[in-house]
């Protein structure tokens, strides 16, 4: 604070933001106080433009509006069950509001009433996005729930099959076309059987990371951080070597563009119910939740033979 002539003067910047406020003339304790009240009026939200201001409902339409002209159907879906969960405990509050501390409530609430850690991950991520394409929009000057954490998961279940199954699964990815990636899903899933290595290190797996010679894959990427030797049998061999030779990409599994595959497409899901390995479980409200991958299905070759 300082004075202008006879009026005393704020001016301070938060969160990138300069707010100047002139108190015309009066003595410099009354001025102080003035200050401290605007100061904590500003971190409050109490003093934002108007014209930015809006609430969480109304923002939420703009935000499915703008996913639903630039995201997969598939995604918007998911954001908009997502919303409707959020909007029980943030309907009618201003977004420039919403902190930490009540999004660990929210999260705290969704748990206590049954909620699974992965189905909070995905309203939270969806929050967080939000949040994001709000500073985008001038409604905010950063994300205010960027450092709020998700739960750590450990949902995957061992899915061991039999040689019958594998064959019947593997017949059925042979016959799936994949868009943008040519021949390369039982090629994948196969390696899967025939190693024991999660889906995201088979995305991930380069050529500089096959020994052909030495006969093992080297994993630096595994789910808990730490690093591995993984041996390769004779078939595994013959799926990797063919690959190595491949000049359009540095990633074993590729797409057409020489780009890494990120996701299991459809092609692997209907090979999966075609060999009739679909599994399922009915949680307590009666849902009918499928489960299954690549990262959970376990052969019964994954020692060189």
């Amino acid at each position: 604070m300082y004075k202008r002539g006879k009026q005393w003067i704020t001016d301070f910047v938060y969160e990138g933001e300069r707010h100047i406020k002139s108190w015309g003339e009066m003595n410099k304790s009354a001025a102080q106080a003035r200050e401290d009240k605007f100061k904590t009026d500003i971190r409050e939200g109490k003093h934002l433009k108007k014209s930015k201001q809006i609430k969480f409902e109304k923002f939420a339409d703009e935000y499915l509006e703008a996913a639903t002209e630039n995201k997969k159907a598939s995604s918007v879906t998911r954001n908009r069950t997502s919303i409707n969960a959020l909007m029980a405990s943030f309907k009618g509050k201003l977004i420039q509001k919403i902190h930490p501390f009540e999004v660990e409530k929210y999260k705290k609430n969704r748990r206590d009433a049954g909620k699974a850690p992965a189905t909070v991950n995905r309203e939270i991520e969806t929050l967080k996005n939000m949040m994001t394409i709000a500073v985008e929009w001038g409604y905010l000057q950063s994300n205010p729930i960027q450092s709020v954490k998700k739960y750590k998961l450990n949902n995957e279940r061992d899915w061991i099959l039999d040689t019958e199954s594998e064959e019947k699964l593997l017949e059925e990815c042979d016959k799936r076309p994949q868009r943008k990636g040519g021949k390369y899903l039982r090629d994948l899933v196969e390696l899967a059987l025939y190693t024991g290595m999660r889906q995201a290190e088979i995305f991930n797996l380069k050529k500089g990371d096959v020994h052909l010679t030495d006969q093992f894959i080297f994993v630096s990427d595994s789910k808990n951080g730490e690093t591995r030797n993984v041996p390769l049998n004779k078939t595994a061999l013959a799926i990797l070597e063919p690959r190595i030779n491949n000049k359009k990409s540095d990633y074993i599994f590729c797409k057409n563009d020489g780009k890494k595959i990120n996701e299991l497409t459809n092609a692997f899901w209907t090979a999966v119910s075609e060999a009739n390995l679909e599994r399922f479980e009915i949680d307590k409200t009666g849902k009918k939740n499928v489960f299954g991958s690549a990262s959970m299905i376990c052969g019964t070759h994954s020692v060189p033979a």
